[in-house]
């Protein structure tokens, strides 16, 4: 029974399930990547260890019950969730159970099998058809592979029930892998067994000491994790390296349902149960901002949150291997008598060398997951239904972001009490950890520590040949949304002036004694599944978003008092982030939340850094043309 206000607060188990699989080899597995000498190789995980992949113990385990008719429909999406396109606002249809890959504990000790293919009309050898398979176990060799299932129950009664599920589901299963037809993985034994503990409970408020509400977040995932960014082709999901604010809120959110056994997909709103009432309360009020990765540099805490990298200016130019800023140079020019190259034009010297500049891990490993979705009639894969996953291997790092519980100095959350009961619901949280992050439903160890205050004021800079002209120096961080999408509406509208146009009337809305001098940016769409996500029932609309590094220098034409009012305000906007220009209400309707644009300042779109010291080194070999 689900707690509400005024009742005791709701205590369930979190349960963890360890399975050990015993298989007759051969086993096969095919892996993504190719092997020399070798048609099907098989698959190993980034530790180079023999492994099942979570997917396929999933989706065995979801094919036998629905072929013994084992579970309801209505069992099986609690369990294993749903698709996507059979919801009716195509929100993710995630399950209770997380499964871990299963890895192999047994050294591989056998090498090369071989198939042909036989002519059928021939009775003959057909012409190179010959199959060389990597086999790493003898035929008849027993092989043990290990797992866990991460889920949570009620109580004592449900966890039975749910064990007994369990047990006898992967016990329907014949074998898992490859080849199942002609004998291989077949399984000759589970083992199953379990720990729980009750979820952890916020301590009484007396014991809270006083909080600024703000907050350094440290995050390690524990195994490869793929976000996927702008999407090239339909079927490939390129990871990316950050880890937004709205990602992070959705796996709190998930995490939550967990906790306090909510259905997994439930909006987080003060319907939340006690404990975590006023965290739910408070949910859509407070802002984080993007995870950026960086190399662990300690093993009794997290990382200092000031080791946060920057994201490289557009300004940046690279010339005779090293590297400059032109942000205050006028017009164009040469650097040692020879031009220098911009961020379109740079090799893989060159952005290894401004990363290390701007403080990001050159060494983030990348592996790929090709996955298929598989016809459960005819139990092979389907046509057209291959996709690939780059995922990020997250060893000896983590990623560094910032929870503000006064965003945009709410009010509400301002008041000290509230921020208390709040700042304690969420240091249990991340002392627990969170779970489902990206498309391989990652779970991420998670540490909360207080932050120092921003600056009040933001000083301008000043040329050396205008000193009386104050100039500010803004600097994407995250994707933002400036431009209104009509800028794109036809070949004749989309003019270098008329974006200056569009870019001026924000920062007019900014300040109105802001002006734009110059700016170096650009501009990416996003559409597809987040349009029918976020935007279903209305005409196609992709979002126009201002992409991270472009910058914008701004000067001011007012007095002293208008100057420092500026600064005041880009301070303001440091630590909350660009607001939405005010049309965005008009073409995705009020009131604009994540329901219908996802790219709220409070979801970490927006950041920006103002006049980074990076734009106040000299060139001096600097030619004006």
């Amino acid at each position: 029974m689900t707690a509400t206000a005024g009742k005791n607060p709701v205590t369930r188990l979190d349960i963890t399930f360890h399975i050990k699989l015993t298989l007759e080899a051969p086993i096969l597995t095919r892996a993504t990547e190719a092997s020399p000498g070798f048609s099907e190789t098989a698959a190993r995980d980034h530790l180079g260890r023999l492994y099942l992949p979570n997917s396929l113990i999933k989706g065995n385990l979801k094919q036998y019950c629905l072929d013994y008719n084992w579970l309801t429909e209505d069992e099986m999406q609690k369990l294993f969730g749903f698709k996507p396109e059979t919801s009716t606002n195509n929100q993710p249809g995630r399950g209770l159970l997380h499964f871990s890959d299963f890895t192999c504990e047994n050294p591989p000790d056998h090498g090369i099998s071989t198939r042909i293919e036989i002519d059928s009309d021939r009775g003959a050898v057909s012409s190179g058809q010959l199959v060389f398979m990597e086999l790493p176990f003898a035929p008849g060799r027993e092989v043990v592979f290990t797992g866990i299932i991460r889920a949570a129950a009620e109580n004592d009664e449900e966890l039975k029930k749910l064990f007994h599920t369990i047990n006898t589901v992967f016990r329907l299963v014949p074998a898992f892998g490859g080849q199942q037809g002609i004998g291989y993985g077949r399984l000759k034994k589970v083992t199953i067994d379990h720990k729980s503990k009750e979820f952890p409970q916020p301590p009484p408020l007396e014991k809270i000491q006083t909080c600024d509400g703000l907050f350094n977040l440290s995050l390690t995932p524990l195994a490869p994790f793929c976000l996927a960014g702008h999407l090239p082709l339909k079927n490939r999901f390129e990871g990316e390296e950050i880890i937004s604010g709205g990602a992070i809120k959705g796996i709190m959110a998930h995490t939550l349902n967990r906790i306090t056994g909510r259905d997994i997909n439930s909006p987080i709103d003060g319907s939340l149960p006690l404990p975590w009432t006023e965290l739910g309360k408070h949910f859509s009020r407070i802002k984080i901002n993007h995870a950026f990765p960086i190399e662990s540099t300690s093993e009794s805490g997290p990382t200092d949150y000031s080791f946060r990298p920057k994201q490289p200016p557009l300004t940046t130019v690279r010339a005779a291997d090293n590297t400059y800023d032109i942000a205050l140079k006028s017009g164009p020019g040469l650097i040692a008598g020879k031009a220098p190259s911009f961020a379109a034009d740079w090799k893989g010297r060159d952005w290894r060398a401004v990363k290390r500049h701007f403080g990001w891990p050159e060494n983030l490993r990348r592996i790929l997951r090709v996955r298929t979705a598989i016809d459960s009639k005819r139990r092979r894969a389907m046509e057209s239904e291959l996709f690939a996953m780059e995922c990020i291997v997250p060893d000896n790092h983590e990623w560094l972001c910032q929870i503000d519980l006064c965003y945009n100095e709410n009010p509400v959350i301002a008041d000290p009490e509230t921020r208390k009961r709040i700042s304690s619901q969420l240091c249990t949280l991340f002392e627990y950890g969170l779970f489902g992050l990206g498309k391989t439903k990652v779970e991420l160890k998670t540490q909360l520590t207080a932050a120092k205050p921003h600056p009040l004021e933001c000083k301008p800079l000043y040329r050396t040949d205008s000193p009386d002209n104050p100039l500010w120096i803004i600097t994407l961080q995250t994707n933002a949304m400036i431009v209104h999408p009509k800028v794109l509406a036809g070949p004749d509208n989309c003019t270098s002036d008329k974006l200056t146009r569009e870019y001026q009337q924000y920062w007019h809305e900014i300040d109105k004694d802001l002006q734009l001098d110059r700016h170096f940016s650009c501009q990416v769409l996003y559409g597809r599944y987040l349009s029918r996500r976020f935007q279903k029932g209305k005409p196609y609309n992709p979002y126009l978003l201002v992409k991270a590094g472009s910058v914008f220098i701004l000067s001011s034409q007012g007095n002293k008092r208008a100057t420092k009012r500026i600064g005041e305000t880009l301070a303001k906007l440091q630590k909350n982030n660009l607001p939405l220009p005010g049309w965005a209400g008009d073409i995705y309707g009020e009131p604009i939340d994540w329901q219908n644009c996802p790219w709220l300042a409070k979801h970490g779109f927006g950041e920006i850094c103002v006049n980074l010291p990076f734009h106040g080194i000299s060139c001096p070999e600097w030619e004006d043309i």
